[in-house]
This record gives C-alpha cells, sequence and structure tokens, in this order.
C-alpha cells in the first residue's frame, strides 16, 4: 500500500503554512487513501483529485488542478454528492481544505465503509458509483475492423469515454480508441444512440496518466490560438 504522511505531518515550504497545517491535525481525523473525486473550481476548470485523509473538519486533496489559498471550490464524489471547501494551504501538488458544507464528513462517507487499512470500499447492498467524468473537446480516431473513424471525444473517465459519431458510422462491440496524448486503448461499445458511443475501456487509465493529461488539456485549451 501506498504511504502518506497525514495533513499536519507535512514537511513545511513555507512558515506562513504553519497555523492552517495546526488546525488540520487538532482534528479528528478518518484516513483514508486513493478515494478518487473531481475537483471544481469557480471558474469552472476541473481536474482529479485524490482525497488522502479527512477529519470533521476538512480534507487533504492531492491534484494537479492548480489551487490557491483561501479560494473556494466543489469537490464531487464517486456517489454524486457534491461538497463546498475553501482550500486552507498547498504544497507540492497536495491542499489542505476546510468544509463549507454542513455535514459534509458524514455526507462522504454516508455510502462507504472504513476498513482497518484506511481504503474506503463499498458496502454489499450499494451500487458501484461512477468514476468522476471529464468534458472534453478534442478529436480522437476510433479504429475497428482495418477502419479508421474520426469521431469527437466529449467527456472521459479513468474507466471509459464518450464519443460523438460524424455521419451516424456503426460501431461494433470492441474498437481501438487513439486519443492524443495518450496510448491507444481497447475499449468495448456500451452503448451508442443520437450519433454517440459510451465505451468502457478494456484496462482503466491510471489515475496519473489521466490526470496528466487533464493538465496538458486545459493548457492547449487556454493557449493562444
Amino acid at each position: 500500500m501506498e504511504r502518506f504522511e497525514p495533513a499536519g505531518q507535512l514537511g513545511a515550504s513555507s512558515a506562513s503554512l504553519t497555523d492552517d497545517r495546526e488546525w488540520v491535525e487538532r482534528e479528528n481525523r478518518t484516513v483514508m487513501t486513493l478515494l478518487v473525486a473531481r475537483i471544481i473550481k469557480a471558474d469552472g476548470s476541473d481536474g482529479l483529485c485524490r482525497i488522502r485523509n479527512m477529519s470533521t473538519g476538512g480534507m487533504m486533496l492531492e491534484t494537479d488542478l492548480p489551487l490557491a489559498q483561501n479560494e473556494a471550490a466543489s469537490v464531487e464524489l464517486k456517489n454524486g454528492d457534491v461538497v463546498q471547501v475553501s482550500i486552507r494551504w498547498t504544497a507540492g501538488g497536495r491542499a489542505g481544505t476546510q468544509f463549507l458544507t454542513p455535514g459534509a464528513a458524514e455526507r462522504l462517507t454516508a455510502h462507504t465503509r472504513t476498513h482497518g487499512n484506511g481504503i474506503l470500499r463499498r458496502t454489499p447492498a450499494q451500487k458501484l458509483p461512477r468514476l468522476p467524468r471529464f468534458e472534453c473537446d478534442c478529436p480522437a480516431t476510433v479504429h475497428q475492423f482495418g477502419r479508421s473513424i474520426p469521431v469527437h471525444l466529449a467527456n472521459i473517465s479513468l474507466s471509459g469515454a464518450k464519443v460523438a459519431v460524424p455521419g451516424g458510422a456503426d460501431l461494433g462491440e470492441l474498437v481501438r480508441i487513439a486519443i492524443r496524448g495518450l496510448e491507444p486503448r481497447e475499449a468495448a461499445v456500451r452503448w451508442r444512440r443520437d450519433g454517440e458511443a459510451g465505451l468502457s475501456f478494456v484496462q482503466v487509465l491510471p489515475y496519473r496518466t489521466l490526470s496528466e493529461w487533464l493538465a496538458q488539456h486545459r493548457r492547449d485549451a487556454s493557449a493562444p490560438r
């Protein structure tokens, strides 16, 4: 299992972070690892994040999305719950946050169970939560039966993607999708309707791979044309 340091034990890179980290350290933390979520800034930009630990008052996140101290953001969990947070400190791709939504800690853990090793798992009665999806605006290519079909990538997650298929081209059950900046991936076609198709990757994207791709996609989208 990947090791991590609780929020209050990270090596401080600036004396200005001390008070906020002491505030996190004083909280009664519930430790969690690799709980994947989506973080959304006030300007609409978003990215993957992992919740590294949580308390009754806030949580520590790991994300490639640039964050600033005291800015507000939303965190969307796989079960669809969204909580509002304020960024208390940032350092090395991690951020300590304070909940702005009343009862946020209870909401975030309502559909999960914490085991002794600190990993959150769904209870047997739950449906499998959907991984966070991210809107895209970029071309891609689907390869099938020796032909290449240009498509438009509408959204992407760790486990799959939605594509728009121009001309209503028919896709079979298994395809290979090529997206610029990512290795081509085998995918099963789960649904088709109104010129769109839902793809499920045969092998999920690694967290780091998608997080870095989303960061590059944001940079490309904001670059002068």
